[in-house]
């Protein structure tokens, strides 16, 4: 099929095309996806959703990365895919099954997977990092500067390939910077980063988590899930000629 009718999501600021996969007849091609994502010869993305039929769930959300790489999970992913549907649902993911809770002003999702690794990674320059998994791996720094400072390529490339997040303790919440591998430039917000920082917290109370672009919300329920509360946005929908993109 040369011609796709696709979305344009934003969940806080990590924007995605959603492509409905049904008939799984979409072209899972690296240098496809990439020109897709690509801001000024494609649509332009963070990264690309395929919705799926599932057996375990109501759909399953498949995350291609801005660079054609597939990723396990995505917590943004999971609250635009909620808002395509506008309605609760579960959502299969490569890193397990999320129940997702629409309302018109806010979704809330739970992360299917929350572990902590390893809480004392000693880095290439001498910080200390927390490997953590939340569907996805990530490496959170906790430091007073949060600024790239050019680090982020060098620890992307750590433990097979993680999402680095450098986070600070404020009055007002925790503020967090992520650099997610696959995607070249640093991501305005990342539902799994997120969710990594919050569960290094020693606190069952709700955590604001406060990105580039805006700020959600974790909390844990008594079976210890971790849940996001935040926003999801259509942005814009249309027709794809995959063949001008060849």
């Amino acid at each position: 099929m040369q011609n796709r009718l696709f979305y344009k999501y934003e969940g806080s600021g990590n924007d995605f095309v959603l492509f409905e996969n049904n008939d799984n007849t979409f072209p899972i091609q690296k240098d496809l996806i990439a020109r897709i994502c690509n801001r000024h010869f494609g649509i332009g993305a963070d990264g690309l959703i395929l919705l799926e039929k599932s057996r375990l769930a109501d759909v399953k959300m498949r995350i291609l990365n801005q660079d054609g790489s597939e990723a396990t999970m995505c917590g943004n992913g999971l609250r635009c895919t909620t808002l395509h549907f506008a309605k609760n649902l579960s959502i299969e993911t490569l890193a397990g099954v999320s129940e997702a809770i629409y309302t018109p002003r806010a979704i809330r999702v739970s992360i299917p997977k929350a572990e902590i690794i390893n809480c004392s990674v000693l880095l290439p320059n001498g910080e200390i990092g927390h490997l953590i998994n939340t569907g996805t791996p990530h490496l959170v720094i906790f430091r007073d500067n949060i600024e790239d400072e050019g680090i982020t390529p060098t620890f992307r490339s750590l433990f097979g390939g993680v999402n680095v997040n450098l986070a600070k303790i404020t009055p007002h919440g925790i503020a967090v910077r992520t650099f997610e591998k696959g995607v070249d430039k640093e991501t305005l917000s990342c539902g799994s980063g997120g969710a990594a920082v919050a569960l290094l917290q020693k606190t069952k109370k709700p955590i604001r988590i406060l990105f580039t672009s805006s700020t959600l919300t974790f909390s844990f329920d008594s079976e210890g899930r971790i849940w996001m509360d935040g926003p999801a946005k259509l942005i814009f929908q249309g027709t794809l000629c995959l063949k001008n993109l060849e």
